[in-house]
């Protein structure tokens, strides 16, 4: 029994030792790979020597502590959190009540769902120009964003409500009630 105790407690420090000298080593990697990136930076944008083309790090970590100092980064961060919890709520306040009605409703559903299947392939870059044409460039965020939650959570509750219906739950609910008494 000793033996074994010894044995596993001298392979449990080798491991740890492994796992400390491999996360040293991932760090290391990731530092030299980031400071190559950066050095590349450094050289192309001395190379093209167009610092409104391609300013050089150094440059752009100044703008971005100037950005931060005065504010502006911040007012704009929270602009963009407003625009993507608006694009949210609007697809979910939409794609939610549809899914469900597609879900309940096998008519509907085969009316609606054609429509869905040609506009789920187009991706949210393909949606910018449309986007920025009708709604302007102030809104046209919200709508690209809100495109990939709406065909989401249209899904989610469309395929719900078929797997209820189909009777997906009726194993695991007589499998609650077996654990509720």
């Amino acid at each position: 029994m000793l033996e074994w105790y010894r044995y596993h407690k001298k392979m449990g420090s080798a491991s740890v030792r492994r796992r400390a000298v491999g996360g040293i080593l991932g760090a290391a990697t990731y530092a030299r790979a980031m400071l190559f990136f950066l050095l590349l930076w450094h050289l192309v944008s001395v190379w093209i020597a167009n610092p409104v083309l391609l300013p050089g790090p150094l440059r752009v970590m100044e703008s971005l502590f100037q950005m931060v100092a005065s504010g502006e980064l911040v007012e704009h961060a929270l602009v963009s959190l407003r625009r993507l919890a608006v694009s949210f709520v609007a697809a979910g306040a939409i794609g939610i009540p549809l899914g469900v009605a597609m879900g309940m409703n096998r008519p509907f559903d085969d009316i609606v769902d054609p429509l869905v299947e040609v506009l789920r392939p187009i991706s949210g870059i393909a949606w910018i120009p449309l986007a920025l044409f009708i709604l302007g460039k102030v809104q046209a965020p919200c709508f690209i964003k809100g495109t990939g939650v709406l065909q989401r959570d249209m899904g989610g509750e469309r395929a719900g409500i078929m797997g209820i219906e189909k009777g997906e739950h009726e194993g695991r609910m007589r499998d609650e009630r077996l654990c509720v008494n």
